[in-house]
């Protein structure tokens, strides 16, 4: 009976769930690893942190407007100072927004519009129309109808919404992997690159997406990562910039962009492929003697899981 008791109460504690827990991550970095582009994980740790600084000051005052917008919509509508001068006294709250801001969801949710896939010109019709319902399906499986209205809610109460696309195993026991629609339930906890001007953010060449999980949390997960082992002026300096606190310690996902080059050839067929010393030989048995050559960059999609002191997972 002991045993049963035990059981169940480790696997209460292993299912508490945190808005980090929505995607898995493996604490899969290696001793060795340096991220690209820089000579140490100190130096990219540095920057990441002088970036964070950066984006989040750019946006302060908007984002500081954000949450007076949400504290009114919950019905947090006096003025501190008024109330203040006002203690002991009736302060009463006639909260109307939330009908306001119903009213336009519920029109969004009537007049909602659909992704259509179009073909190029001279493009596959069969092949858009195959894509269009991938795209359905996907939405379908994700209940994606009520990841855009919550978006689009908390965009009516203080201006922004967030949600992501991902990728995620399809069960516990296969590899497959399937693309996948989920809320970001926080639209502040999205940090967008300052150069960024595109309303969608699709211009950001980064983009941090924080979480605070509590200290016994933090542990349980990265017990290699125990805040209190850093030094005094390390731990001081993470106080202050907000890293660590009393509630807990910030994990933030950082995705960039990364660009590299790679070696495009067109071979005496036509055909273009991108090719290295390991597969040029067989490209060349396939395709022909190689006509042209150009080196070409290309640009990949990096996450890292980090907290202000330390590479969690990834990339």
């Amino acid at each position: 009976m002991d045993e049963i008791k035990e059981t169940k109460k480790r696997k209460l504690r292993e299912d508490e769930a945190t808005p980090v827990d929505t995607i898995d991550y493996d604490n899969d970095v290696e001793k060795k690893y340096i991220p690209d582009g820089f000579d140490s994980v100190d130096e990219f740790l540095e920057d990441l942190r002088e970036e964070y600084q950066r984006d989040l000051e750019f946006d302060r005052w908007n984002r500081e407007q954000a949450l007076d917008d949400k504290k009114f919509a919950a019905g947090e509508q006096w003025d501190p100072i008024v109330l203040q001068h006002r203690k002991g006294l009736p302060c009463l709250t006639i909260n109307s927004v939330p009908q306001f801001v119903a009213q336009l969801v519920g029109d969004w949710r009537e007049n909602k519009n659909g992704i259509k896939v179009v073909p190029a010109e001279d493009g596959d019709e069969h092949i858009a129309s195959v894509r269009g319902d991938l795209i359905r399906a996907i939405q379908t499986k994700s209940r994606a109808t009520r990841v855009y209205d919550n978006a689009f809610e908390s965009m009516v109460q203080c201006g922004d919404g967030a949600f992501r696309v991902c990728v995620k195993y399809a069960r516990n026991d296969v590899f497959d992997q399937e693309i996948d629609i989920e809320p970001i339930d926080d639209a502040l906890s999205v940090v967008w690159d300052r150069f960024s001007i595109d309303p969608t953010g699709r211009d950001a060449r980064h983009v941090f997406v924080d979480d605070l999980l509590s200290k016994k949390e933090f542990k349980r997960k990265w017990p290699e990562h125990e805040p209190s082992e850093l030094g005094k002026e390390a731990l001081s300096e993470m106080m202050t910039e907000g890293w660590i606190s009393e509630d807990g310690v910030k994990v933030t996902e950082y995705w960039r962009l990364v660009e590299r080059d790679r070696l495009l050839v067109m071979f005496e067929d036509q055909s273009i492929r991108p090719v290295d010393k390991d597969n040029l030989e067989e490209e060349i048995e396939k395709h022909g003697p190689p006509v042209r050559t150009r080196v070409a960059p290309v640009t990949y999609a990096q996450m890292h899981l980090v907290t202000g002191f330390a590479i969690l997972s990834g990339p």
